[in-house]
């Protein structure tokens, strides 16, 4: 009797073991992630890196993004504008500056309205929402959120 429960519940656990691994293969793809990426995020006055300096990152499907910095709160003056490749892989997205500078980060979660990332180098949180209006918008109560373009 002892025998057979024991192989009853080592049954089960290897019954359960496969269903654990495919909750993980659920997570979307490397090519699923790229696709949501695409588009403009801004960092918005809530996110643990604002620094009162408004700034957007616009995501091409050619594997480049442009990042634009501004001088004011308005986000009428333009003060740098820097064009950055970009890929991503296993869930990391990885950003190759013109000087060759690398940044890595995690991508945590990443829906239409809201990306959060982890660094790879520093290990700070942060997170952008899909906008194309000025970051400082938000503090207005405007509702800055794209539609989801089709």
């Amino acid at each position: 009797m002892l025998n057979k429960t024991a192989s009853a519940l080592l049954l089960s656990v290897a019954l359960m073991l496969p269903l654990a691994g495919s909750a993980a293969d659920a997570e979307p793809d490397d090519a699923a992630l790229s696709a949501l990426l695409v588009g403009t995020w801004i960092n918005p006055p809530d996110s643990p890196d604002f620094e009162r300096i408004p700034s957007r990152e616009t995501f091409l499907a050619d594997g480049t993004y442009t990042y634009f910095e501004y001088k004011d709160m308005a986000c009428r003056k333009l003060v740098e504008r820097i064009t950055v490749r970009w890929t991503l892989r296993d869930g990391i997205l990885t950003s190759i500056l013109s000087d060759g500078a690398i940044l890595k980060d995690k991508i945590v979660s990443l829906t239409q309205e809201k990306i959060v990332l982890r660094s790879l180098d520093d290990g700070r949180s942060y997170f952008r929402v899909r906008s194309t209006a000025c970051p400082t918008a938000l503090n207005r109560g405007r509702n800055t959120v794209s539609p989801p373009s089709h």
